[in-house]
């Protein structure tokens, strides 16, 4: 399989997908409150940034940066339960997107692997 940024179509669809996402993951309840300080158009950009990382793209993120990007959150309550929710709201749009289920599923395995520095674990 080639690259999963590739196999997707690019930086233009990755940026749809997360419009897509934060749409959705801001008027979600339970994960709103851990972005409301948060300027919507730099969380997307900085979300675009680690799709392009963890699809295979040329801009990297580091678990490092994650942890310290999350820390306030965590301290505020993030759980393993809140990544959940959000790693579903992930999958429901790339399946919206029409994504293809291999292309999805690496997606999300990808995303998953960064759980620990989300979390500080």
């Amino acid at each position: 399989m080639e690259s999963l940024y590739f196999e997707l179509g690019g930086s233009k669809v990755i940026e749809r997908i997360v419009d897509a996402l934060y749409g959705r993951v801001l008027r979600d309840q339970e994960l709103a409150p851990f972005f409301a300080d948060i300027d919507p158009v730099l969380l997307r950009h900085k979300f675009c940034t680690f799709m392009n990382t963890v699809a295979g793209g040329p801009y990297e993120r580091s678990g490092l940066e994650l942890r310290s990007a999350h820390f306030g959150a965590v301290n505020a309550g993030l759980s393993d339960s809140h990544v959940d929710k959000f790693v579903t709201h992930f999958s429901e749009v790339l399946a919206e997107t029409a994504v293809p289920s291999p292309v999805s599923d690496a997606l999300i395995a990808r995303v998953n692997e960064f759980r620990g520095d989300v979390l500080g674990l």
